[in-house]
Order: structure tokens, then sequence, then C-alpha cells
């Protein structure tokens, strides 16, 4: 006994989806690489941009398929660590603002 159903595959979907992911991809390691420098305003245009990507991802898996649910998953933990890099490079911008301005005062 064969199996004769034909199968559908919607490459523009997949085209689309690969397309938002390396997107993403782009987005968090330039959010990585602006939070190593300190660049603090830089850091949050780019997690921004993730946050759109993410939410463009999300309109376009199909959250029936398990492969889908996995992928949006993995970016959501993703972007739960983008958003913890940059409010940490925040703090750190805020620590140095305030050491710099207490040198100056005691100088």
């Amino acid at each position: 006994m064969t199996n004769m159903k034909q199968a559908t595959v919607d490459t523009g979907n997949a085209a689309t989806m690969r397309g938002i992911l390396q997107k993403i991809a782009i987005a968090r390691l330039r959010c990585r690489e602006f939070a190593r420098l300190r660049k603090s305003d830089e850091a949050q245009q780019a997690l921004a941009r993730a946050r759109e990507l993410y939410a463009e991802l999300l309109s376009t898996a199909d959250l029936e398929n398990p492969v889908h649910r996995s992928i949006v998953r993995n970016r959501r933990v993703d972007l739960g660590t983008m958003v913890a890099e940059v409010e940490s490079c925040r703090l750190k911008c805020e620590v140095d603002k305030v050491r710099r301005a207490r040198r100056k005062a005691g100088a």
C-alpha cells in the first residue's frame, strides 16, 4: 500500500520566515555588540527592531505546527536575553555617569 496523498509545501511562507529569522539574528548581534560597547541608545533601537520582527514572525508562523512553535519560543527566549543585555548596558552607563560626576565633584 502506498501513500497517494500529495504533499503541498508553501515555500513562500518558509522563505518569509527564513528572512525574518535572519533579520532577528542580525538585530540580536547588533544589540549584543552595542551593549558590549555601552552604546545604550543604539542597543535599545536594535531591541525595538527585534521586537517588531518578532511580532512579524508571530503573524507569519503557523502555531499549529510544532516546529514553528519551537522557533517562536526560541526567538522569545532570545528576545528576553536581549532585554536583559540592554538593561544591563543602561545600568552600567548610569553607574559610569554617577562615577564621573563624583570624580568631578571631588576634584
